[in-house]
């Protein structure tokens, strides 16, 4: 999702509309109906990424991302 970032092929709920919302850095997922669907990686991604504090989703490179990354994992487990 990171990479995706950086190379501007991620869509954000922004660039759907030109007033600004509570969430409108986050990615929506793709549609889906099923149960089993919900597990993919089209769905499953952007609901993960949307759930990283933005302070982390908006680091400049991908080592600053994993070590910020990293770091809330473990705080948020050690809790």
């Amino acid at each position: 999702m990171f990479k995706n970032k950086l190379s501007g092929n991620l869509t954000t709920v922004s660039q759907y509309h030109n007033y600004h919302v509570r969430n409108r850095d986050d990615v929506p997922p793709a549609y889906q109906r099923l149960g089993q669907a919900q597990r993919s990686i089209s769905f499953a991604g952007p609901t993960v990424w949307n759930a990283i504090p933005l302070h982390i989703r908006n680091s400049d490179s991908l080592p600053i991302f994993k070590t910020r990354f990293k770091h809330y994992l473990l705080n948020d487990y050690l809790r």
